[in-house]
């Protein structure tokens, strides 16, 4: 109600279009009060809210999409709500369009190891110049008076060698292809998803050790598991690079003696290792370790120890919730439990890291893809968290229970539910649909798909989704907009440039929390204006690289689908 007064009196002061500022909300309409009964269907559920299919139509493209497309309700009409909205939750529509569209972002299709290949930062690509093509550049450690000419020597160097800039190459197309997905593909309630769990599981470019990582934890675990299962999510993020190096700054020294690590107990506890296998452990991680100090000087190496803010962040912010109760011995235990997490080492050519992992398997390392398991890292004794003891002598599974522990405790459901339900519905929702959610995610073990399922099943879901105004974030602002407009886009730099000029830069939120989801933070007249901008340029086809076919006799109707497109406000 507050937004709604508020658009109203800045329209009439401003005296601005309707163009510029219907595009500002998500408005609302009236709908009559339930029925007390509770419908286990959609379709009972939005009759019981005394809604029509096509107010329902409306309500299920504007909160379970980016954005209606011009037709896209008479097609939802045609195929019938619920059929829709169980084709959404199993992501079985053809994304042909899409595919097409991201042809040109080719670091989608790279590895982990090539991306580092192709796209090296700046210090690596120094470290590879002067270990394999010496007299490139001058030593570390020598003097260098004019930084210029060291940057031109190694900007040629790249040039010959075929590396690319991972600010100026990798970054474009990290937000770009964001975009582009948003925007153009057909299964919209997984890039809604795939979009909530990128700010939930928030790792962002502005920081140095995650910027490398963010594409693939993306590509790799969020997207393949955004209507998945949380406990899925969970365990696959705290085993990615991209989260454990967002964290890493923030590590203690180790402070447990090395026969209290996993590979000391299991050395102490084998006696038959001979010596001469040791030794060639011990030189195999001196070499990694040596050539991880090529690529960046070992002062700047974070700790290995306990990382308090990263147990936080699992305790906290990932899991149970900020109300939990929690001790400080137990957020001490989860940072021990975590200790030896750390990523597998990648340079910029196949000869770095050119070593036998796998001999490292039988004292407890533990190599998945990019997850580097370090049992000399890893404090082995006994550790209690939430009641739970971990005897002495635990390796990678400690955690991994730990995890499993989380991902199905009742604060955990009640922690996600809430932000599912803030998400969908507003932060003013019924407390009562929490609490229905949360039940399922129980019943359900996290299983997202019975989490909304049972979110539309619900009379409350869309008696508040009718009436309670949802303001929309600067960036599903902008991909609604484009969305109604049926943009063409052919480049995203000038989309990713006014995504910051909206205030939700892509993946560079600056704290770990990610976006606020709350609408009130994205409301105050500077945004408003700068959202009438980016419709007015939409409009006229001023924003370089997106394209809009329109007679000018249907302006005004197409003003009014950038403008506005969610609810009608009244």
């Amino acid at each position: 109600m507050k937004y709604r007064c508020l658009i109203g009196r800045l329209t009439h002061a401003w005296k601005l279009s309707g163009l510029a500022f219907l595009l500002a909300l998500s408005g609302c309409q009236d709908a009559s009060q339930p029925d007390s009964a509770a419908p286990s269907s959609m379709e009972n559920a939005y009759r019981a809210a005394r809604l029509s299919d096509e107010q329902a139509a409306d309500i299920l493209l504007q909160r379970f999409t980016f954005g209606a497309r011009p037709g896209e309700r008479e097609k939802i009409l045609q195929q019938g709500l619920p059929a829709w909205f169980a084709a959404q939750l199993d992501a079985v529509a053809d994304e042909t369009t899409l595919e097409a569209r991201l042809a040109g972002f080719d670091a989608l299709t790279l590895t982990d190891a090539e991306l580092f290949q192709r796209f090296p930062s700046s210090s690596m690509l120094s470290a590879h110049a002067r270990r394999f093509y010496a007299g490139t550049l001058p030593g570390r450690d020598e003097p260098v008076m004019d930084f210029s000419i060291i940057q031109a020597k190694l900007d040629m160097f790249s040039r010959e060698h075929g590396f690319h800039s991972l600010e100026a190459n990798f970054l474009p197309q990290l937000y770009g292809q964001k975009l582009m997905r948003s925007v153009y593909a057909e299964n919209q309630l997984r890039e809604v998803m795939t979009d909530f769990w990128q700010n939930h599981f928030f790792t962002g470019t502005t920081h140095f050790g995650s910027r490398p990582w963010v594409m693939s934890h993306e590509r790799d675990v969020l997207r393949p598991h955004a209507l998945g299962r949380y406990s899925d999510l969970l365990r696959l993020s705290y085993q990615h690079p991209a989260l454990l190096n967002y964290f890493s700054r923030e590590a203690q020294p180790q402070q447990v003696a090395d026969a209290d690590t996993t590979m000391g107990r299991l050395l102490a506890a084998q006696p038959a290792l001979a010596e001469q296998p040791l030794q060639d452990v011990t030189q195999l991680l001196t070499q990694v370790e040596q050539e991880q100090d090529l690529l960046l000087t070992r002062e700047f190496w974070p700790p290995t120890g306990p990382n308090l803010e990263l147990a936080q962040s699992l305790l906290r912010r990932h899991s149970l919730g900020l109300v939990a109760a929690l001790s400080q011995q137990d957020i001490d235990a989860a940072a021990r439990l975590l200790t030896g997490w750390s990523t597998r080492p990648y340079g910029p050519d196949a000869q770095w890291f050119a070593v036998d992992l796998s001999k490292l398997m039988s004292l407890g390392f533990v190599s998945r893809g990019s997850f580097w398991f370090r049992a000399d890292q890893h404090d082995a004794l006994a550790k209690t968290v939430l009641g739970k003891t971990f005897p002495a002598g635990g390796g990678v599974e400690e955690a991994e229970q730990l995890l499993v522990l989380l991902a199905r405790h009742p604060d955990t459901a009640r922690h996600i539910s809430a932000k599912l339900v803030q998400f969908f519905v507003g932060e003013n929702a019924d407390a009562a649909l929490t609490k229905k959610l949360s039940a399922r995610f129980i019943e359900s073990d996290g299983d997202v798909p019975a989490l909304l399922a049972a979110l539309v099943s619900e009379p409350a879901f869309w008696q508040a989704a009718a009436q309670q105004p949802k303001f929309k974030t600067p960036f599903q602002f902008a991909v609604s907009a484009l969305r109604s407009a049926q943009a063409d886009i052919t480049s995203t730099t000038a989309l990713v440039d006014w995504a910051a000029q909206l205030g939700q830069p892509l993946y560079q939120y600056q704290e770990a929390t990610g976006y606020s989801l709350e609408g009130s933070d994205w409301l105050d007249p500077g945004a408003l204006i700068t959202r009438a901008r980016f419709a007015q340029a939409l409009q006229a086809g001023a924003i370089d690289g997106v394209h809009i076919a329109t007679a000018s006799e249907a302006v005004p109707a197409l003003a009014l689908r950038i403008a506005a497109p969610a609810f009608q406000l009244h």
